[in-house]
């Protein structure tokens, strides 16, 4: 009796197996919803940070001089570094994120929350960075690097960028070239520089520090809803009440 009532529970259980594999794609629960909600949300900012340090590197008209890779390269290039590492790897993350969740992998999920962690961190970074740099002695820190740490090409580049010539003053540590020479009809570049350096800073820092909140709420909803991304409790196979009745 023992017997046939084990057959009987294993056969109904194989049933529901092959029940829900069939209906793998048709269970759309309300955690499952909220998880692809905010998953297309971090698609969605990642993708577009990817997009306009693409088209700055590129040099693209529309990302000057704001985000010259010229001048970010020589005056910010560990932020420069850290904001095309970050953007990407959060595509990367989102496109794990689509992958759990229209495979149902608990696993795969598991591996999405822990890697939202370090990007959180590196958002954070980047408006710390930033953030830091400009309210801490910004101008002292861009007269020494201008004199002591710029080379006569990083000189250059910036001069043609911001269409100036010397820092003070034209004879103040130039680069001269068919632009800027000793009687040039052009502005020093003391004040575009710290200009362009103040705005780069406290935009980039106000932006990372604007998606925090809404990393910290994706984050949020990964961890509460990847464990519901169906109907089944944890990784297991709804066992037949029948099991235990009989």
């Amino acid at each position: 009796m023992s017997v046939d009532r084990q057959e009987d529970g294993r056969l109904q259980l194989e049933q529901a197996r092959a029940y829900y594999k069939s209906r793998k794609c048709l269970t759309w629960t309300r955690s499952k919803l909220l998880l692809l909600l905010a998953n297309t949300i971090l698609l969605g900012y990642a993708v577009t940070c990817t997009v306009v340090m693409t088209m700055s590197w590129r040099g693209d008209e529309w990302t000057k001089p704001y985000l010259d890779s010229g001048i970010m390269m020589i005056a910010n290039h560990n932020v420069l570094f850290l904001l095309m590492a970050t953007a990407p790897f959060g595509v990367f993350v989102a496109l794990l994120g689509y992958i759990g969740i229209f495979a149902q992998s608990r696993k795969v999920l598991t591996f999405y929350n822990v890697l939202l962690w370090p990007l959180f961190a590196m958002i954070t970074s980047i408006g710390y960075i930033c953030y830091r740099r400009s309210h801490i002695a910004l101008y002292q820190k861009l007269k020494f690097s201008w004199i002591n740490e710029f080379s006569r090409d990083d000189r250059l580049v910036i001069q043609n960028a911001l269409n100036c010539c010397g820092y003070r003053s034209l004879s103040d540590y130039p680069s001269y070239d068919l632009h800027c020479f000793p009687r040039a009809p052009l502005p020093s570049c003391e004040g575009k520089f710290l200009q362009y350096q103040q705005d780069l800073l406290s935009n980039t820092s106000s932006a990372a520090f604007t998606l925090l909140p809404i990393q910290l709420l994706v984050m949020l909803v990964a961890l509460l809803c990847s464990n519901h991304i169906d109907n089944l409790f944890r990784t297991a196979y709804p066992i037949t009440p029948k099991l235990y009745t009989q």
